[in-house]
């Protein structure tokens, strides 16, 4: 358990712990996985047209596979869409 401010009050809740490391800019909402997310989340296709457009190369001639590509870019992580990729890309961010 973590410690709150100086009244060495205990943070009992993994909610409360995630808002003030959130509210303290040390991790964003965005970045977060969305659990029960997958890559087969993903619009593939639209996610590759944007990929090209950005880059100006074709898919292929990056030589780097989607979920690579999804990490580095922050939009997954652990194989788990993040909120960001899931909301951008996501076939039916809706659903989850």
């Amino acid at each position: 358990m973590s410690k709150n401010g100086s009244d060495k009050r205990k943070v009992v809740s993994n909610d409360e712990l995630l808002r003030m490391l959130q509210s303290s800019g040390n991790i964003a909402a965005d970045e977060e996985p969305v659990e029960n997310t997958t890559y087969n989340d993903l619009s593939a296709d639209f996610f590759k047209m944007f990929v090209e457009k950005k880059t100006g190369k074709t898919f292929d001639d990056l030589n780097q596979s989607i979920p690579q590509i999804l990490n580095n870019m922050s939009l997954a992580r652990d194989e788990k869409l993040t909120l960001a990729g899931l909301l951008l890309f996501g076939k039916k961010p809706q659903k989850l």
